[in-house]
């Protein structure tokens, strides 16, 4: 078709035609394993020993240009009465679970594959996936890689992401601090979920599992200093101390402006024997009085008040309670 014939198609069909155009000719779906038949969200250096999950979605969006956010389309997988069928190395057991569609177009749907990294760390191990019709006829086919990586080390900060927050800072027993916590090799960050670390000295233990680039809570279980964090070979000092203080009071500052004007702060203070701040408050109950009938209740240990200062502010945490007016 010459230049002039297809503008005047153009111009006959209008602004629709330019629409279906950028976004309806999909032709085959562009995947991402090694064959380019599926869409897998691949997994990157795995932390051995540790499992892991992808998904095998059946949907995927494709931008197709980068004048507008309008400059994308759709590609779709048929996995309507299928099952996946997956050869993998030894040390590399998937449990496969299918989601189908959901009302919710934001809700992923496909193929999910989870596995222990448990291969040899000796490089990429080959995974084959086959979508095998009800029939047994191959609808698609791919591969992929996974790596299984010893950890070398792991980067731990407060949780706000600040690590020099956490040096010099004391604790008394009994209370917990959130830590953020990523395991690494040299400084590659390693994908991984239920990681449990312990601490060689016994000082902090942590409570639930954790999943890459997230956030959990340890337990300040004995008074000691520069607890060891550790998974396999790494191995991670911290440079905090933990007191057995059973003295310490509880108190609250005072009321703050925030940084919007509409919000007002208030931060309650652990203070040692010795008169010095501790570190460790996690478990904390609010009641709030905001004139003679109304009272609320936050579990935040620090409060953030969009509705006004009230007037009696009461917290209790670690079998200590303190109170200040505000009348």
């Amino acid at each position: 078709m010459t230049r002039e014939s297809l503008l005047g198609v153009l111009r006959t069909l209008g602004a629709a035609a330019v629409l279906v155009m950028l976004t309806g000719c999909t032709g085959a779906p562009e995947g991402t394993g090694k064959r380019g038949e599926l869409y897998i969200h691949l997994p990157g250096e795995v932390a051995a020993g540790l499992p892991f999950t992808l998904m095998v979605p059946d949907r995927r969006k494709v931008d197709v240009g980068d004048s507008s956010e309008d400059d994308y389309r759709f590609d779709h997988w048929d996995f309507a009465a299928t099952r996946l069928e997956v050869s993998a190395p030894a040390g590399l057991d998937f449990a496969v679970e299918y989601r189908a569609p959901a009302s919710n177009p934001n809700e992923l749907s496909g193929y999910l594959l989870r596995a222990r990294c448990d291969a040899s760390p000796d490089g990429g191990h080959e995974v084959h996936l086959r979508v095998l019709s009800n029939s047994g006829s191959v609808r698609y086919e791919d591969a992929f890689d996974v790596s299984c990586v010893e950890p070398t080390g792991m980067r731990v900060s407060d949780a706000t992401g600040a690590p020099v927050q956490l040096a010099g800072q004391r604790f008394f027993t009994g209370g917990g601090v959130s830590l953020a916590v990523q395991l690494l090799a040299g400084d590659r960050a390693l994908q991984y979920e239920g990681l449990q670390l312990q601490d060689r000295k016994g000082i902090l233990r942590q409570r639930e599992p954790l999943d890459a680039f997230g956030t959990v809570l340890f337990e300040l279980a004995a008074a000691g200093s520069t607890p060891e964090l550790s998974y396999r070979g790494a191995v991670h000092p911290l440079p905090i101390e933990v007191v057995d203080d059973p003295d310490w009071t509880l108190e609250l500052g005072a009321w703050q402006l925030g940084q919007s004007s509409f919000f007002h702060t208030l931060t309650p203070i652990a203070r040692g024997s010795d008169g010095l701040p501790l570190g460790g408050l996690h478990a904390c109950s609010w009641q709030l009085w905001f004139g003679p009938s109304r009272v609320e209740t936050r579990s935040s240990c620090n409060l953030n008040e969009s509705s006004g200062r009230p007037t009696r502010s009461c917290l209790s945490a670690h079998g200590r309670t303190a109170c200040r007016e505000d009348p």
